[in-house]
């Protein structure tokens, strides 16, 4: 079982990869299980896993980072009070990180899961231009309204259904009616699968 799941997980990270997204895989302990070269590449003084643990140079990051992982891969997931804004490491001479840490499990910790949660790295650049051409490009191809085109990029990049009600002033059940909706057309059920659809997006001709 452990063995499956850990196939499991390393699909995903070749998805993860092929897409060039950085990602690392941590079980249900916040123990890194797998990091994947385009994580690696981010890794250095400001971020490095160290004897099987994510850590940050500066101690209260590698707090946040430990209570996040830790959370969610537990029940503590699903409680209101945990936060999800992503976790910012500042670097010398280069734009900061941002973690988005991620439950990869069903709604239930599992005790043969080789990766219960995933950390993705992101080097924020994304431009109004390319969130356009990101937003035409799923409506184009998935038939998406211009409204779930945008929930599926706010939701790929790390976003939880609550904040985008906030910030887009929308009811969480209207999102979660369009989240359904955006998952039937694309095909996939979970977060992560939608961020690899819109990471492999290949953008339409101007």
């Amino acid at each position: 079982m452990n063995s499956m799941a850990e196939s499991k997980a390393r699909g995903i990270s070749v998805g993860l990869e092929l897409a060039g997204t950085p990602a690392i895989f941590f079980n249900r302990l916040g123990r890194v299980t797998h990091v994947n070269a385009a994580a690696e590449k981010l890794l250095g003084a400001e971020l490095q896993v160290f004897r099987g643990e994510l850590r940050a140079a500066g101690s209260f990051e590698t707090d946040a980072i430990r209570t996040r992982m830790r959370a969610v891969a537990s029940s503590d997931w699903l409680r209101p009070d945990i936060g999800s804004e992503p976790i910012s490491i500042a670097r010398h001479d280069a734009p900061p990180l941002l973690l988005r840490i991620q439950r990869l499990g069903g709604s239930m910790p599992d005790i043969f899961s080789y990766a219960e949660g995933v950390v993705l790295l992101e080097v924020p650049e994304r431009s109004n231009a390319n969130l356009q051409r990101h937003k035409q490009a799923l409506q184009q191809r998935f038939r998406l309204t211009s409204q779930e085109a945008d929930i599926a990029i706010r939701l790929s990049d790390g976003m939880s259904l609550r904040e985008i009600a906030e910030k887009t002033e929308r009811s969480y059940q209207t999102l979660r009616t369009q989240l359904k909706s955006i998952f039937f057309k694309t095909g996939v059920s979970r977060q992560i699968e939608l961020a690899l659809i819109v990471a492999n997006l290949k953008f339409p001709r101007s």
